[in-house]
């Protein structure tokens, strides 16, 4: 039934007619009132005017005839869009937001404060007006528009940067700022991964000190670093007498500070030197190191981090000898630019938050340097930047990486996606795949995939809120992608078929390797979709225990498919694919085929190399035969396969002593949450999709001992700590899957814990009873879930329950 049809002519009458009393045009912040009119009297106003009617009524009886989940709306209406639509009333989300006390002002340069703006800064001032700068910048990168934060500052105008008389290292410190934010902003937008909250791009319309030449600036923060430098570089310096002479010439065109006009001896004097200096030193850094980043020259973005860190040390120390005020800054300047954004004042980080800004920064930015040389191949690419997606970097970091990624062309200078997905296909399945790798529309194929693949890299990259939303569309190309994959493997498995292989044996090659690799392509998006709906804290308690369901069996089916494909392979059948393969080869290439194989039979030398080769061959085919080499990647897998089932289960066996449980759902049911749960995965065609009767039928507590609960929850979680255990042992894991690891522990180790409670309280009988009761109670406990310690896995913690007074 079309209920939008029904009720688009009564919205329609609610509109004021041309002439009559156009009360919308203004609203007030309370909601309450328009123009000064209360909601009766705008149906008062609407009843003589015919331009309004209460449709409330109406629109109730409508929703009486509606079900749970349904809505009525316009066939252009947007969820998302209505959503970003809403005023939050937060001062980053709601840029022209009305605060208290901002009413509006003419604003001039002519009219300012004599006392906002003054040349004559003494160095505890200079220092000051640095960090505050800093501090606008730090807020800027994290969403704030430019002109409240950055261009609150009167020293970043051109009216009184290129103004005579300003001090050297103060305009060489503003030009250097202005060209970090312009490096930035590049940067940002090129990566183009930015959301609304973000990151804001829009300038309007000031240049960022476009038209000041690089070289120029470099040479003024030269010139300033000279000055304040300390006497050892100081000494170092004076035997270039150029060097000196330049400084002096370009010193005398401004005025110097009046502390510095003569040289104190004193330790604060100097200390005061080092602190402008350094922050001198450390914007010169970070500009330079921003623009080699964005250039990926690895090695000199990795000394420029160093340099930069060094510089933020030395910043450290220096922070209190900072004046409690900065001079120069007013927030009514944003409307110099933009005349309708009504003032305010932007919340600013302090000085520890400013540094533990930078710190995170740069942390950030060296894990993504490791991508240049550290790591070699697709499926390691894939899972470090999932590892890093995880300590949630900001919009810097995150643009650095898929910069550095440059996914398509080259990945990380590795060469062209292609050729890395043609690498990891024979890393993922290396029998089976020789066969299909010689199909003549792999090429295609491979080419089909290479668009999904990079379009998963840049999702990683994206902030992690909005992750979710986009895995629903990747899945859209995933099961165009197994399709296409399911004919190739037809191909193989046709041609095997007719050379005279029995494909019903037990040693049979696995017969899916382009479908498998789509597959566990596809099991791992599916699993971060469940895993951010943890971290997102998108679902109720009681919608853990179904998901964690779901969540094992889908790393159960990852870890069966990875087994399958990286079966070893038998003589005998390498033998056919070898013939196969040749035959492919010379379909396609038949003159360059003859060719070689004339050349190898007229040497005699040649004979023996192939006899060695087929000797060596034989080696190969004996090691191939054992068990293959499992990895870091597969232990992981398993160890968070086990923690799943084992968290589950203990949540269960709460669910059955009754210390944990859930009232009925307000709305709907609990079949309904869980389709709703889980509905996007129906865009796939594999893995197969599990619906609420697969889970009760499984997981019925009524036909389930508490025994067995336990029991099973136990052995999952300690074969959980035995794995992660066994990966942190590995060499081959990297920083973000160390920590992960930790976090797995803690998760595992806790969850232990809570279902000892329960198995201790099996154990004890009853007051007044022989035996242990069959169904035990944690009385005067309490289930409390902690996701602080994994974002992925909820920590079950049995808390004493405070009695009510």
């Amino acid at each position: 039934m079309d209920h939008t049809a029904q009720v688009t002519p009564i919205l329609a009458q609610t509109l004021p007619g041309p002439g009559k009393a156009n009360v919308g045009d203004e609203q007030l912040m309370d909601g309450k009132s328009y123009n000064g009119l209360s909601h009766t009297s705008l149906l008062k106003l609407g009843r003589q005017n015919d331009g309004w009617k209460d449709i409330t009524e109406k629109l109730k009886k409508a929703s009486k005839g509606m079900k749970i989940g349904t809505m009525i709306h316009g066939p252009d209406f947007s969820l998302y869009d209505a959503m970003s639509a809403l005023e939050l009333m937060d001062p980053k989300m709601d840029p022209g937001m009305k605060q208290k006390n901002s009413e509006g002002k003419e604003v001039d340069f002519k009219h300012l404060d004599p006392k906002t703006v003054r040349m004559d800064l003494s160095l505890p001032e200079l220092i000051a007006v640095m960090d505050q700068c800093l501090a606008f910048y730090v807020s800027w990168c994290n969403g704030q528009t430019l002109c409240h934060t950055v261009l609150t500052c009167v020293y970043t105008h051109p009216e009184f940067l290129e103004r005579e008389g300003i001090p050297l290292p103060l305009s060489a410190f503003m030009h250097c700022l202005l060209k970090l934010c312009h490096m930035v902003r590049n940067v940002v937008m090129r990566a183009d991964i930015y959301e609304e909250e973000d990151f804001t791009a829009n300038v309007f319309g000031f240049e960022l000190d476009s038209k000041t030449p690089d070289l120029k600036v470099l040479m003024s923060l030269e010139a300033a670093m000279v000055e304040f430098a300390p006497l050892s570089d100081r000494k170092r310096r004076k035997k270039s007498k150029s060097t000196t002479d330049n400084t002096n010439s370009t010193a005398d065109k401004t005025n110097t500070i009046p502390a510095l006009q003569t040289d104190s001896k004193t330790e604060a004097q100097a200390l005061l030197k080092r602190g402008v200096h350094s922050r001198l030193e450390f914007i010169r850094s970070m500009w330079k190191m921003h623009q080699a980043l964005s250039e990926r020259k690895a090695k000199e973005a990795s000394a420029l981090l160093n340099q930069t860190e060094q510089m933020l040390s030395t910043m450290r120390l220096t922070q209190k000898l900072a004046s409690q005020t900065a001079p120069g800054f007013d927030p009514l300047l944003p409307r110099l630019i933009v005349p309708h954004i009504p003032p305010r004042v932007v919340k600013t980080p302090n000085s520890l938050e400013t540094t533990v800004y930078f710190i995170s920064l740069l942390k950030h930015l060296k894990r993504t340097l490791i991508l240049d040389g550290g790591i070699k191949t697709l499926e390691d690419t894939i899972e470090y930047v999932k590892g890093v997606s995880v300590e949630c970097p900001g919009i810097v970091a995150r643009s650095h990486l898929l910069i550095l990624l440059n996914t398509v062309d080259d990945l990380m200078g590795m060469g062209p996606m292609t050729k890395q997905i043609r690498e990891s296909f024979f890393r993922f399945c290396p029998g089976t795949f020789r066969m299909a790798n010689a199909d003549a529309d792999m090429d295609v194929f491979l080419d089909r995939v290479a668009k999904p693949v990079s379009h998963i890299l840049r999702l990683f990259c994206e902030n992690r809120a909005r992750q979710r939303r986009k895995i629903g569309k990747l899945l859209l190309d995933m099961a165009i992608l197994q399709s296409d994959s399911t004919v190739l493997d037809r191909r193989c498995v046709r041609e095997m078929q007719e050379s005279g292989m029995d494909l019903h044996k037990s040693d049979t090659p696995y017969r899916h390797p382009c479908f498998g690799w789509v597959l566990d392509l596809t099991l791992q998006l599916l699993s971060h979709h469940i895993q951010l709906g943890f971290e997102l804290e998108l679902f109720a308690p009681r919608e853990y225990a179904p998901c964690l369901w779901y969540l094992e069996y889908l790393l159960k089916c990852r870890l069966e498919n990875s087994s399958f494909s990286k079966q070893p392979v038998a003589p005998k059948w390498k033998k056919k694919f070898d013939q196969l393969v040749l035959k492919r080869q010379m379909e396609m290439k038949s003159g360059s085929i003859k060719s070689e194989g004339g050349g190898s039979a007229r040497s005699g030398g040649g004979g023996g190399g192939s006899r060695k080769k087929r000797s060596g061959n034989r080696k190969k085919a004996k090691k191939n035969s054992a068990r293959p080499q499992v990895t870091s990647e597969i232990i992981l897998i398993q160890a968070r396969k086990d923690l799943a089932r084992g968290t589950y289960k203990a949540i269960q066996g709460l669910l059955k002593t009754g210390v944990l449980s859930y009232p009925p759902p307000p709305f709907g049911s609990e079949k309904l949450s869980f389709q709703h749960r889980f509905a996007e995965f129906l865009k796939v065609p594999q893995p197969v999709v599990l619906g609420y009767e697969d889970y009760q039928t499984f997981n019925d507590l009524k036909k389930t001992n508490i025994n067995a609960l336990t029991t099973a929850a136990h052995q999952a979680l300690e074969n959980a700590k035995i794995m992660i255990k066994e990966a942190q042992n590995r060499a081959q894991l990297l920083p973000p899957d160390l920590l992960r690891c930790r976090q797995l522990l803690k998760v595992a180790v806790g969850n232990s814990v809570c279902n000892l409670m329960i198995r201790q309280a099996l154990q004890k009988p009853p007051p007044g009873a022989k035996k242990p009761a069959t169904n035990p109670t944690l009385k005067g406990y309490r289930v409390e879930f902690d996701i602080t310690t994994h974002r992925s896995f909820p920590m079950i913690k049995l808390v004493k329950a405070v009695p009510k007074p």
